[in-house]
């Protein structure tokens, strides 16, 4: 009897998740907010790139979206390393935000390259979308691009 593949999508979210869990980065960037805000990241920082922001994650979602979830109900990633793996994400994006200057669509379109450069080569093909969508959902859920904590006189 012939086993069903799964879906390249599935093995690319997995994959991705493999290799940023790995990495030794663990220590947070002062100054992130902890709390996500999704609605004033968007709608007030990314205020230029919102409708293009959206759009991307309605699009993808619809495709995506699924497989995501399934991804992440059935990881064996520890609390430890789901957190490591935010911390991870915040601070490479972050990075590549001040080098983009601001501009989220560059710095995205940056971070969806180097991704797809850190799951190195293999016979296993990958999901550029599959990858886009992972990175705008981590976005909404403030672990990528993270918002800055208020500086207040």
């Amino acid at each position: 009897m012939v086993r069903p593949r799964e879906a390249n999508e599935v093995n690319t979210l997995v994959r991705l998740i493999e290799v940023l869990s790995q990495t030794d980065e663990e220590i947070p960037v002062a100054g992130m907010r902890e709390d996500p805000d999704p609605d004033g990241k968007i709608n007030d920082r990314f205020a230029d790139h919102a409708d293009f922001l959206r759009r991307q994650y309605i699009d993808l979602h619809e495709l995506y979206g699924v497989a995501l979830s399934e991804v992440t109900k059935q990881s064996e990633l520890s609390h430890v390393r789901v957190r490591k793996l935010q911390i991870y994400l915040s601070n490479w994006s972050d990075r590549l935000l001040t080098q983009h200057r601001g501009d989220p669509r560059a710095a995205m379109d940056a971070l969806v390259a180097e991704m797809i450069q850190k799951m190195g080569k293999s016979d296993q093909g990958y999901d550029e979308s599959a990858i886009r969508y992972y990175v705008i959902d981590q976005l909404i859920a403030c672990n990528v691009f993270p918002n800055k904590i208020a500086q207040y006189a």
